[in-house]
């Protein structure tokens, strides 16, 4: 049997909720890959999420953090990111981009211990387009697959300091999620000896609650604050999602994908109800941050080092799908993440023109980088993803807590056989962090003479 695959550039770059978000052969299976391509502040430091807990960051991944923000300083955070892609598999090679928002958020802090926050986010991607060509019985039949959609996350979310002191605080927060959208998948297939072809296609329509929470606990390691350590736990538990589910089966006369050519229904079978036993998934966090002792007023700046490391794991074997056509459930890999990032601010003082300060002391940059096994089906050997990461965050001097943000990774994926499908990537990411000027604040107290 001779086996070509092709995988073809059928997704233009798109910015945007509602459209296709990856392009990944292995997508092709349950509701394709998790989450978002990144955002910048994030994707920076190696994807840790947990532990990266600031007043200028909206951080829906670990929802205690909604309690961090600076009074009276609401943020309003947009982020898209790119991601260009070169597939390789034998002498067979393929370059696609595409592009889309990641997300759309805003956290307010409403007392000195309670913070809220609401956005949309993605929830899961479908993207790929592959051929090949078989064998059988004396004949060729061409095979093609095509994946496409998107599942989206409203959610809102709260979070309660409940320790507040002067060397510690102990935060809990949790989101309210409403999953929502769709994804399909086709399969199409055509003798060579025959005129007519056969589709099959099935779609997914998500309607469902999903939760996760998470704890922050952060300790001020010397009376200074100039060392501070940062513990995060996040935690989405396994949840039952509820969804519909259509599949049907046409005879078609014309081109692969066709609706307009369809000339004959096998099976439909829409609107079936069930559900989807979605796994627990699980990060743990660590950040550490150092400052300079000042005690004797003698340094004219001062910086910052942060190092952060994260642990993830969601357990992808665990997945189930439960609808009335009594077809099986894929059977995937669990998935684990080890991240690890740094940050350096030459000047804390960033808001403030310091004499003799340059404006390149008062960014901050990033450098990370993870490793991590990605929840593959368990009929072919597991897929690994490799990256470096880096960026920058750039403080708008005129709105105090805004900043500019940039963001990159740059890996390899494969399961280490030189047969199988092997990409290398780049993603880019760019976001924007919007608070109101010192002036403008928010949920300020105001007294009558």
């Amino acid at each position: 049997m001779r086996k070509i695959l092709i995988i073809c550039l059928f997704l233009q770059s798109v910015v945007g909720f509602g459209q296709a978000t990856t392009y990944d052969p292995y997508s092709n299976y349950g509701l394709g890959e998790e989450g978002s391509l990144g955002e910048a502040q994030f994707l920076a430091i190696g994807n840790v999420k947990s532990s990266y807990i600031d007043t200028t960051v909206v951080n829906f991944y670990n929802p205690s953090s909604y309690s961090f923000l600076g009074k009276g300083m609401p943020l309003t955070s947009v982020n898209i990111t790119g991601r260009l892609t070169r597939i390789s598999q034998n002498d067979l090679k393929s370059t696609y981009s595409i592009a889309n928002l990641t997300h759309i958020a805003m956290a307010f802090p409403i007392t000195k211990r309670f913070g809220f926050a609401a956005g949309l986010t993605p929830f899961s991607r479908k993207g790929y387009l592959l051929n090949q060509t078989k064998y059988e019985d004396g004949d060729s039949v061409f095979y093609a697959y095509r994946g496409v959609g998107t599942t989206q996350k409203a959610f809102i979310g709260a979070s309660l300091q409940l320790i507040r002191s002067k060397r510690q605080i102990l935060a809990v927060g949790g989101n309210l999620g409403y999953v929502f959208g769709s994804v399909s998948d086709e399969r199409y297939a055509k003798y060579k000896s025959l005129t007519n072809s056969g589709l099959d296609e099935t779609v997914y329509r998500m309607k469902s609650i999903y939760t996760d929470f998470g704890v922050t606990y952060r300790v001020h390691l010397d009376t200074n604050s100039n060392q501070t350590l940062t513990l995060g736990f996040t935690c989405s538990p396994q949840q039952t999602l509820h969804a519909e589910k259509d599949y049907a089966l046409y005879y078609l006369k014309g081109g692969m994908f066709e609706r307009d050519s369809i000339i004959d229904t096998v099976a439909y079978h829409p609107d079936m109800k069930g559900t989807i036993q979605y796994p627990t998934k699980i990060n743990f966090g660590v950040g550490y941050t150092f400052r300079p002792k000042n005690t004797e007023g003698n340094l004219k700046q001062i910086f910052e080092l942060g190092v952060y490391g994260e642990f993830s794991r969601i357990n992808w074997s665990s997945y189930k799908e439960n609808f009335s056509d009594g077809h099986s459930s894929p059977s995937f890999y669990d998935a684990t993440r080890i991240s690890l990032g740094f940050t350096y601010r030459p000047n804390i003082d960033y808001a403030a023109k310091t004499a003799g300060s340059k404006t390149l002391s008062r960014f901050q940059y990033k450098l990370g980088f993870y490793n991590q096994s990605l929840p593959t089906i368990t009929t072919v050997d597991q897929m690994k993803e490799t990256a470096i990461t880096g960026g920058l965050s750039i403080p708008l001097m005129v709105l105090r807590n805004s900043s500019f943000n940039f963001g990159f990774a740059a890996g390899v994926r494969n399961n280490g056989s030189t047969t199988a499908i092997s990409e290398k990537f780049l993603n880019l990411s760019l976001g924007i962090v919007i608070s109101p000027s010192k002036n403008d604040s928010w949920f300020r107290r105001y007294k009558l003479d």
